[in-house]
């Protein structure tokens, strides 16, 4: 994954650019910004941890309990990797995969550090912002602010032309549809993860419907927005994203 990407996907989860800089140079001081990046001292090469994950050589349980960092921001403790291991292979994905990984990111932030993400988010200090993320989101052992924020500056200035200024950019639009379209996309409903939820998200957010901003995660706000979705057009409540919606959605 390249910085431009990690700095889109950031940007698409509505940080700002300082605040997005301030991410990825933490990032960058916790796994080189490679999502398949496992803390030294275990044993593991990168390509070897990742793949016993996602083969579930290493189980869940073990996974979840060995206590090494993994991936862009080094997750460690059990529940944190827990949800990453439920985002990831326990949805088919490799545990690697840097956009369930970036989503991730995002997730944690608005849920479990929300001061924080409202900080990211608007027109922020980028030392403040980096200085804050080491020590509320990372809270690693060796408090080393400066060099995280030597990266977040480098950063920002090679990517200050990016995004919008309005502190997020545009969602990826639904893929094109006709007439005739086809839709073979699973069906939705609360608690999926993963890229096609995502893909909902923004279909329903550009038709105006509030659901919430597109991370992933299929919870009770978009439930809400896919239940007024269904409501408009006639079809039952039951807060799934079946065909019908699909369709509604790609058109």
């Amino acid at each position: 994954m390249s910085k431009e990407t990690i700095y889109k996907y950031l940007r698409e989860g509505g940080l700002s650019h300082n605040g997005a800089c301030a991410m990825m140079g933490n990032m960058y001081c916790e796994s080189l910004l490679k999502s398949d990046n496992v803390q030294d001292g275990f044993g593991y090469t990168d390509d070897a941890y990742t793949y016993q994950v996602d083969k579930k050589i290493i189980t869940k349980a073990k996974f979840v309990s060995d206590a090494i960092g993994y991936g862009l921001c080094q997750w460690t403790y059990w529940s944190r990797k827990e949800e990453l291991w439920n985002r990831t292979v326990g949805q088919g994905e490799s545990v690697s995969d840097e956009y369930i990984q970036c989503l991730f990111c995002i997730v944690e932030l608005k849920r479990d550090y929300s001061n924080l993400y409202t900080y990211l988010c608007g027109d922020c200090d980028l030392y403040t912002a980096t200085s804050r993320i080491c020590k509320e989101f990372e809270r690693p052992a060796i408090n080393n602010v400066d060099a995280r924020y030597a990266k977040a500056k480098e950063y920002a200035n090679d990517l200050k032309d990016s995004g919008s200024s309005s502190g997020s950019v545009p969602a990826p639009q639904p893929p094109q549809s006709t007439d005739s379209v086809e839709i073979t996309v699973r069906v939705l409903r609360k608690g999926d993860m993963g890229r096609d939820v995502f893909m909902m998200q923004t279909g329903l957010s550009d038709m105006g419907i509030e659901c919430g901003i597109p991370d992933g995660d299929f919870g009770k706000l978009t439930e809400a927005g896919v239940n007024d979705l269904r409501e408009s057009v006639g079809l039952p409540m039951d807060g799934t994203v079946d065909a019908d919606v699909w369709q509604i959605l790609f058109q």
